[in-house]
């Protein structure tokens, strides 16, 4: 089982639309977070997420995985290693840590007008990527991220 703690922002132009997803990924910013198989919401929340130190608004399990969507006021990030700093060592790059991916969308028809090349490629161990992450949790909190 996967367990992706995540936050997300949109911001809107006249033309398009843009969401910033920061994801929290193991191995230096490639692979998802695995958890044990015999879970459920509440123990995400208490034993994974505030043990260490993620303040979760909620958690949904979508396909094998469960998404957190942290709260982003009351989520120390400065406590957690961003993908940039885990570049800059040798020793950093094993590290976990957050991750940001950007999605521009025309406004009107929502056709993908520009991604990174990275958006594609799935994680390791794992067929995701972090376009098919962002199209899975955004049908699962659409309200909230509209």
């Amino acid at each position: 089982m996967k367990l992706v703690p995540f936050f997300i922002q949109k911001k809107e132009t006249s033309l398009l639309t843009i969401y910033r997803l920061t994801l929290f990924l193991t191995d230096g910013g490639k692979s998802l977070w695995e958890i044990g198989q015999e879970t459920n919401e509440q123990t995400i929340m208490n034993e994974y997420l505030q043990e260490n130190g993620f303040i979760p608004l909620k958690v949904e399990r979508w396909n094998d995985m469960y998404l957190a969507k942290l709260d982003p006021l009351q989520t120390n990030k400065s406590s957690f290693y961003t993908w940039e700093e885990t570049q800059e060592s040798s020793e950093k790059r094993r590290e976990d840590c957050f991750r940001t991916f950007v999605f521009c969308f025309e406004k009107h028809d929502e056709k993908l007008w520009f991604h990174s090349e990275v958006c594609h490629q799935s994680f390791d161990g794992n067929g995701e990527t972090p376009y098919t992450l962002f199209r899975g949790l955004k049908s699962l909190y659409y309200k909230e991220i509209e």
